[in-house]
C-alpha cells in the first residue's frame, strides 16, 4: 500500500499460501481511511485495520476474518459503503451478501452470519454499495450477465457520520 503522506509503500502481510492462492478485490471506506476489506480466492473476506502500519513499521492488524461468507468458495468481490458500517461480498456460490459492521471494523455480533441479498445459479463477480440515508443500494452481477439491485432498509440514518450501529 502506498502511504501519500510520505509517499512510502508498505505492504499487508496476508496469509500465506502457493502460488494459486491470490487477492480477488479490495475495498476501502471513504469516511474511515483505515479500514480495508479483502476477499480472495479461498473465500475469506478480512478487515484491516491499518492505523498503526501507515503510521509506524508496526504490521497491519486484521479486524476480523471468516470464510464462512461464501460456503467456503471464492470470495470474488468486496465493497465497503462510504461510512464503513456495511460491506457487501458477492462469490462463487452466487450469493451477494451484506454484513452490518461495527464502528471498530468487525462484523455486528447480532449479525455475524451477514444477510443474503441475493441467489444466482451462476457465480457472481462484481458488488457495489451505496447508502442514501436510511437506505443502502447493493448492486451486483456475474457470469448469467445481470445487474441486478437491492435495497435495503437501515437504521443507523440517525447516527452521526462514521458510528455505525453495534446491533444493541
Amino acid at each position: 500500500m502506498l502511504n501519500l503522506a510520505d509517499e512510502s509503500i508498505r505492504s499487508v502481510d496476508y496469509r500465506a499460501g502457493s502460488s494459486n492462492d491470490y487477492i480477488f478485490s479490495l475495498s476501502a471506506a471513504l469516511e474511515k481511511p483505515n479500514l480495508l476489506a479483502t476477499a480472495d480466492n479461498r473465500g475469506y473476506i478480512t478487515l484491516w485495520n491499518l492505523s498503526a502500519c501507515l503510521t509506524s513499521a508496526a504490521p497491519c492488524e486484521i479486524s476480523d476474518e471468516w470464510s464462512t461468507g461464501h460456503n467456503g468458495e471464492a470470495a470474488r468481490a468486496v465493497a465497503l459503503s462510504d461510512d464503513g458500517c456495511y460491506l457487501a461480498s458477492v462469490g462463487d456460490d452466487g450469493r451477494a451478501m451484506l454484513w452490518p459492521l461495527t464502528s471498530g471494523g468487525t462484523r455486528r455480533p447480532d449479525e455475524a452470519e451477514g444477510r443474503v441479498l441475493r441467489r444466482s445459479e451462476q457465480p457472481l463477480n462484481a458488488v457495489d454499495v451505496m447508502q442514501n440515508q436510511d437506505r443502502l443500494l447493493v448492486v451486483s452481477g456475474g457470469d448469467n450477465a445481470e445487474v441486478n439491485l437491492r435495497t435495503v432498509k437501515v437504521s443507523n440514518g440517525q447516527l452521526p457520520p462514521g458510528q455505525c450501529s453495534n446491533g444493541n
